[in-house]
């Protein structure tokens, strides 16, 4: 059981890390475009 949770924690990571990887990707493209304006 313990190696299960271990195992779901890390993968929760790597998808919470994933996601706030795009938003900074988003965020950085949006701030680019607003540039140019």
């Amino acid at each position: 059981m313990v190696e299960l949770k271990a195992c779901f924690e890390a993968v929760d990571r790597n998808l919470r890390s994933k996601f706030t990887l795009q938003v900074l990707l988003k965020v950085e493209i949006l701030n680019k475009e607003v540039s140019k304006i």
